[in-house]
């Protein structure tokens, strides 16, 4: 045999054992995925416990009106999922005053720790949320066994979640606890029931397969006789004008009067317009006559007679600009010329002294005698 026919007989054997490996450890076959929740579970961890609910005889609602909380039907069962941060005391109280007044059922998650719950404050509960040997961190997870009252043990998560105090130490109070630390606790209130769990994380979507998650959310909403049950995952705030109205209703009606002052103010009036006054408006000879008197109360002639000296050789300038290369005696002469003034009066006036009125009037007559010459037109100058 060749040597082309041995190496294509050797690669055609490898080709060969490398198929029969690869069928034997390889195969297409489908597999399962996990892509997520779809639809109403993506947005609602409860959507797999209203589901239940309703398969076991509960006609489920979602409400989230503050505003009706304590308008809710007698007998009816609420589980409060939603965060208490917006829930204020008056809502507090109206809830429980249903509990009390219709002999509802009110089922709490405690979840997280808030800087002030109003709710479990009113009910005198606290949450603490450390371990039982004072750690920063809630204990692990863990399995527990729940005895109900009834006689059955269920399993169930519960951990980790905070503790659960109960302030008024009510002994007929039914508890369970579990590493140190009470998670569920239900209580009378009036002619209802309160309980409250350390966390609902066991009824949420993920969870409420596992164990006897699905059994114990039956039992404790008693689905031996079902009714109405309020499943409410969120509290809206009311509106600022409601929000005004409850809580400062002073404050309103501070801004209704004030907005009724700027309508009566800026709504026009029926009957004819009155006209306007004039503006009370000075003339320029009026400014300057009060400058006048003002240098003149201060006794300050001199500066009166710099102001005027100056006018009066600005007005030279502008009518004799062929006189500004000239020499002061030149100058002099030239503005004699033009207004016929004496050489001799205009030197006193734009540079003698002026200590008494009497100089201070003679100066002041032939600067105005002199400027009021300059103003005449040319053909008018003599």
């Amino acid at each position: 045999m060749s040597n082309r026919a041995i190496i294509l007989a050797l690669v055609g054997g490898l080709l060969g054992l490398g198929g029969w490996w690869f069928s034997h450890n390889f195969g297409f076959g489908p597999e399962r995925v996990w892509v997520g929740y779809s639809g109403e579970a993506r947005v609602n961890p409860f959507f797999a416990a209203r589901l239940l609910l309703e398969r076991l005889g509960f006609k489920v609602q979602q409400k989230a009106d503050l505003r009706k909380l304590g308008a809710l039907p007698p007998g009816a069962t609420v589980i409060l999922a939603a965060d208490r941060t917006e829930l204020d005391p008056p809502g507090a109280r109206s809830l429980l005053s249903w509990v009390e007044r219709d002999g509802g059922h009110l089922i709490i998650g405690v979840e997280r720790e808030l800087p002030r719950d109003v709710l479990l404050q009113e009910i005198n509960v606290e949450a603490r949320w450390h371990g039982p040997d004072g750690e920063d961190n809630p204990p692990a997870p863990g399995i527990d066994r729940i005895p109900m009252p009834d006689g059955v043990d269920l399993r169930a998560d519960l951990l980790p979640s905070p503790e659960l105090v109960d302030l008024d130490e009510d002994a007929d109070a039914w508890r369970f606890s579990s590493r140190g630390g009470v998670r569920i606790l239900q209580f009378a209130w009036g002619e209802g029931d309160i309980t409250v769990f350390s966390t609902l994380r066991p009824f949420s979507n993920r969870e409420i397969g596992r164990l006897d998650h699905a059994e114990l959310l039956a039992q404790i909403t008693d689905a031996a006789q079902p009714g109405e049950l309020f499943l409410i995952r969120h509290l809206e705030s009311p509106s600022l004008m409601g929000w005004l109205a409850q809580h400062a209703p002073a404050v309103l009606g501070a801004l209704a009067v004030f907005l009724l002052a700027w309508l009566w103010r800026v709504i026009p009036r029926f009957g004819p317009l009155s006209p306007s006054p004039a503006p009370d408006r000075k003339s320029l000879l009026e400014h300057i006559r009060a400058v006048g008197r003002f240098y003149l109360d201060q006794r300050d002639l001199a500066r009166l007679l710099d102001l005027l000296r100056s006018e009066c050789v600005e007005l030279f300038n502008r009518r004799a600009p062929h006189a500004q290369g000239l020499d002061e005696a030149a100058r002099l002469r030239e503005a004699a010329r033009m207004t016929g003034v004496r050489p001799r009066d205009l030197a006193q006036a734009f540079s003698a002294r002026a200590d008494t009125p009497n100089d201070f009037s003679t100066a002041v007559r032939t600067l105005a005698s002199f400027r009021r010459r300059l103003q005449r037109p040319v053909k008018d100058r003599s």
